[in-house]
């Protein structure tokens, strides 16, 4: 059984996919499943947690995939803030843009 977090990401894709929702493995805590979403600020918010996590802002400074089917992207994350999405689907890679917010 895959156990995936859900992530929604209410913004334009490099690609011009919009989502909002999408799932990754990056995030797992042991057996939790979690909900995040990135603000319009571009901060990864855990917004629900199985197992008691802290809810609110987790100040992420790493990459995480995220998928939809089969549209996989890499959001990066650095110092609490996403700069830069990836798309593997057309090589893309552009700046984080919160006017991109749909």
């Amino acid at each position: 059984m895959s156990m995936y977090d859900n992530v929604r990401f209410p913004y334009r894709m490099p690609d011009g996919t919009e989502g909002p929702d999408y799932q990754t493995k990056d995030l797992r805590y042991e057996m939790d499943m979690a909900d995040y979403e990135v603000s319009q600020a571009g901060r990864l918010m855990r917004t629900s947690s199985d197992y008691d996590q802290p809810l609110g802002d987790i100040s992420f400074g790493h990459t995480i995939a995220i998928s939809a089917g089969a549209a996989i992207y890499e959001l990066r994350f650095r110092a609490g803030h996403l700069h830069e999405i990836h798309c593997f689907q057309s090589g893309t890679t552009a700046p984080f843009t919160p006017e991109n917010f749909v």
